[in-house]
Formats: C-alpha cells, structure tokens, sequence
C-alpha cells in the first residue's frame, strides 16, 4: 500500500465500508461461524465512533479471507492498492440515488420502480439520504 495515494486510500476505504454496509448480516453469519465476529464488533465501533477504520478494515479483511471469504471487504481478495430518504422533493425517482448518510463509504442505491423503501445503513442504522443526480 505504499504506493497508493491518500486519494485512492480514502476511495478504496469507501468502497470497502459499503460492502461491509451492504453485506453485513452475510459477513456476520460467517464470522459468528468462525467464532470471528469480534472483528467485526470492532469495526462497527470505530465507525460509530467516527474515528480511522483503516487498520480495522485490514483486519476484517484478512480475518474473512481466512474464514473462506474469497474477496474480503476490499473485493478482491487482496490489500494491495439531509433530508429524510422517505420525503422526496418533487423529482423523478430516476434524478435520485440514495448515498451513505455520514459520506463515509461509497454505498449507493437506485430507486426502482418496485415500490422498494431504500435500505437502512448496516453500519450506522440511518437511512440512507437522498440526493438528484
């Protein structure tokens, strides 16, 4: 990781917090079978804390990569380099995405023309807020 910059640290850091957002009962239930789950208690704190989650992204990641986990929370197996969402303004639901309510992952998500609620936040328990494209 010595090469990568503090830009592609912070994106790869983002991208890697809205896996564990989007998948967290999956990881959960892995690790709870592993006896792993831990790691991820401690993650979820240092989030909740709004502190650096580096380090403890990297040891969530090597801990499901040992559980089995082919692609860890970085997604490739590897470590080298508001308003209320359930208010929407008058707009077309394809102007809006859903983001991270603290903009600290990546996560996304599209509203369909399912009727589906957007999700909750995994890491946080926040509703995901809205924003137009």
């Amino acid at each position: 990781m010595a090469d990568e910059s503090a830009a592609d640290r912070r994106v790869r850091t983002k991208d890697a917090l809205a896996r564990v957002c989007a998948e967290l009962e999956d990881r959960r239930a892995l690790l709870r079978e592993t006896g792993g789950e831990a790691v991820l208690d401690r993650l979820l704190t240092a989030v909740g804390a709004g502190g650096d989650v580096e380090r403890k992204l990297d040891e969530l990641h090597d801990t499901l990569l040992r559980c089995g986990d082919a692609a860890g929370v970085y997604g490739d197996g590897l470590r080298a380099p508001g308003a209320r969402p359930d208010v929407l303004p008058a707009a077309d639901p394809v102007d809006v995405v859903f983001l991270c309510p603290a903009g600290r992952c990546s996560r996304l998500w599209w509203p369909g023309d399912t009727g589906e609620e957007p999700p909750i936040c995994s890491l946080s328990g926040e509703a995901l807020r809205w924003a137009r494209v």
